[in-house]
């Protein structure tokens, strides 16, 4: 890429990370003060497990509730962790120098870690809209899709420069 591509793109970067982080601040004060329907969405995460029943003899499924989860400064969070991303990439350092070398070879990892944080936590968010309480599955859930954006890094390193030589080929 050309220097001047890099320019523009950090500046991409700085001003998307700049939006990122407005939306962010916007979204915790909205969930905390502003907008009461959001303030009061929580729903109650719970633990499921097997308890053995003395009277009857048997193991019965039994739940306890552990925590509200505060939906929307998790909104705001997702946010917050995008537009650190944008920053950890776009002010000049070592990261952004990292970064740059990445996309020379046809790279992105620092996406792929944005993705796996970022991700995951809205795709909890997600399950707890369709009716997943349980900490075990939204951990479970959580890790998953951790998993798959970390895979997602692994093919684009393992496919790094293949385009390229393919060309060559030709």
């Amino acid at each position: 890429m050309e220097k001047t591509s890099f320019q523009s793109l950090r500046r991409f970067n700085l001003i998307m990370g700049a939006l990122h982080f407005i939306q962010g601040v916007m979204m915790l004060i909205l969930a905390s003060t502003v907008i009461q329907k959001i303030s009061e969405f929580k729903p109650t995460i719970t633990q499921i497990f097997l308890q053995y029943n003395t009277q009857t003899q048997s193991l019965e499924t039994t739940f306890k509730e552990l925590f509200d989860l505060p939906f929307g400064v998790l909104v705001a969070i997702f946010l917050l962790l995008s537009a650190l991303a944008h920053a950890i990439i776009a002010l000049p350092n070592k990261t952004n120098a990292i970064y740059n070398a990445d996309l020379e070879k046809g790279i992105n990892r620092f996406r792929w870690y944005e993705y796996t944080l970022s991700s995951s936590v809205m795709i909890v968010l997600i399950s707890t809209l369709f009716g997943i309480y349980d900490i075990g599955s939204l951990i479970l859930i959580f890790l998953i899709n951790a998993s798959m954006n970390l895979f997602g890094l692994l093919m684009e390193q393992v496919n790094a420069g293949k385009e390229k030589k393919r060309k060559e080929k030709h």
